[in-house]
């Protein structure tokens, strides 16, 4: 299996290689790198700074102020009639764009601020691995099952590239690519038919821009992050095994000192792509219940499909996650049980002792290190009962809205 994923981020990186971000995969080396270089991060800086900020975000978040302000002219939130950028396709893209565009950027940044914490720990994490299952492990061939898991994911990332061209210009068409809510405001004589056609045909391709590399930015964390949290556990599973030959201590404090040394970003960066992946569920569950006869089949069957992903990649996640501290629970219960140590003399007692000290392995999810929740079985229960009830919630919101309005 850990062929496997090095499989899925090799044909990841071998996409996306000619526009690195500050955190590459490299596929010789199967380790992670942190591009220092300023001259290599310019083309990532153009696209956070000018493709998905000023002209993505920037846009579409003044798009939501007028809409606001229009709310708090009128009294209630505006109708379609009232004004069209309160459409309910408009506002969706609104979310789109904030999510995507902006969720590209801000995970850009604490790439950029967090890469000398992270890729060390993830570095660590893949040697340990390369380690132990040389140790134990004599015959780790790919199976067809796997050969075709990797067939099947590694097309992930085309699927955000083929998309992208009839998503954007569906969204011009209908008007609601983010630069259409500035040309709204100028009128056509002012800027003339060759400047408009222009200012559309730009929108199109900073659009079609600001896809990719939202798409790269938000995919590469997603695997690494499965990826690292993956890795760990099987490390922790193999530690296990080695156990059961020879005493494992040592081994297991390394990755007891990976994990406490991963924990704030992976803390911060689990909160972030929580919130982000529940509001986009959300979003598409919306999608999903209520504008069945408004999109067209092609764009309206991206909704579910999104809304399946994603939960099902939450879902594994979050599942790898809680088995840290069930898994290290029941095999530090069987080292503290082991009948070898009631008949070791000197160092068995220092061993048993230094076994007592151990504790069970916990991720956590908060701000930097400030711990807000364990990742257990609850918060896997928990997460899906949010997403349930804040998607009713929502939809009788709407259906009282409607209801005002007619």
């Amino acid at each position: 299996m850990t062929q496997v994923i090095f499989d899925i981020m090799s044909a990841y990186a071998a996409i996306y290689r000619k526009i690195p971000t500050p955190i590459i995969y490299d596929p010789n080396t199967r380790r992670l790198k942190a591009i220092r270089n300023f001259r290599q991060l310019i083309p990532s800086l153009i696209s956070c700074t000018l493709i998905m900020g000023l002209f993505s975000v920037g846009p579409k978040f003044l798009q939501l102020c007028y809409l606001l302000f229009l709310k708090r002219q009128l009294g209630h939130f505006p109708t379609p009639k009232e004004d069209p950028f309160a459409a309910p396709m408009q506002l969706v893209s609104i979310a789109l764009v904030l999510i995507c565009s902006g969720g590209g950027v801000v995970t850009s940044g604490f790439m950029y601020i967090c890469h000398a914490n992270v890729v060390p720990d993830i570095n660590a994490i893949i040697g340990m691995a390369e380690f132990l299952e040389n140790e134990i492990i004599t015959k780790n061939k790919p199976t067809e099952k796997s050969r075709q898991f990797v067939s099947t994911v590694r097309y992930a990332p085309h699927v955000v590239l083929y998309m992208t061209p009839a998503l954007s210009i569906y969204a011009l068409f209908k008007g609601l690519d983010p630069l259409s809510f500035i040309i709204h405001w100028i009128p056509k004589k002012v800027l003339g038919l060759e400047v408009w056609l222009l200012a559309k045909l730009f929108s199109l391709v900073n659009l079609s821009l600001a896809c990719v590399t939202s798409g790269q930015v938000l995919l590469g964390m997603g695997y690494v992050l499965v990826f690292a949290i993956w890795l760990l556990l099987h490390n922790v599973k193999l530690v296990d095994a080695m156990s059961r030959g020879r005493s494992s201590v040592a081994l297991y404090n390394q990755v007891q000192i990976i994990l406490t040394s991963v924990t704030p970003a992976q803390a911060t960066f689990s909160i972030f792509g929580m919130l982000v992946c529940a509001i986009a569920i959300i979003m598409c569950n919306i999608i999903t219940l209520t504008m069945y006869n408004v999109l067209p089949p092609n764009l309206y069957l991206l909704a579910p499909f999104w809304s399946f992903v994603l939960l099902l990649i939450l879902n594994i996640v979050l599942k790898y996650g809680s088995q840290f501290e069930r898994v290290s629970k029941e095999m530090l219960r069987r080292w503290r049980r082991d009948a070898r140590l009631a008949i070791m003399r000197g160092m068995g007692r220092e061993h048993a002792r230094r076994i007592a000290a151990l504790r069970p392995l916990r991720p956590w999810i908060g701000v930097w290190r400030m711990n807000v929740l364990p990742v257990d079985r609850t918060l896997l229960c928990d997460y899906d009962t949010f997403i349930a009830e804040s998607t009713m919630a929502w939809l009788m919101a709407f259906d009282q809205h409607n209801q005002r309005i007619s």
